[in-house]
C-alpha cells in the first residue's frame, strides 16, 4: 500500500537552473564549469564567489537572475503533485 510519494525538486518539477543556463549557453558542464558547480554544491564557495568563478570563464558578468532565468517549471509534474494532495503524504527532496 502507497502512504507517500516523494518528488525531486530540480530536473524534475523545475528544470535545474544552471544546467539550463549552460545549454542556452552552449557551455558543457565539464572542466572548470563542472568543478565550480561541485564546490558551490559542496558549500565550499558561496553562490556569489560561483557567479564570479562563471564571469571569470566566459569573460563577461553572469548574474543569478540570468543563471535563473534559464529554468523553467514543469507545469504537468504540478498537476501529478497537486493530483495526490489528500490522498498520500508529499514529501519534496530539495
Amino acid at each position: 500500500m502507497i502512504k507517500a510519494i516523494i518528488f525531486d525538486f530540480f530536473d524534475v518539477i523545475r528544470t535545474d537552473a544552471y544546467n539550463s543556463w549552460l545549454k542556452t549557453n552552449g557551455i558543457v558542464r565539464e572542466g572548470e564549469y563542472f568543478k565550480a558547480a561541485q564546490m558551490q554544491d559542496m558549500g565550499q564557495i558561496t553562490l556569489e564567489q560561483f557567479l564570479e568563478r562563471l564571469s571569470q570563464l566566459t569573460g563577461r558578468t553572469v548574474t543569478f537572475e540570468e543563471v535563473d532565468a534559464s529554468a523553467s517549471v514543469d507545469n504537468e509534474v504540478v498537476r501529478v503533485v497537486e493530483s495526490h494532495r489528500g490522498r498520500y503524504k508529499l514529501a519534496l527532496l530539495k
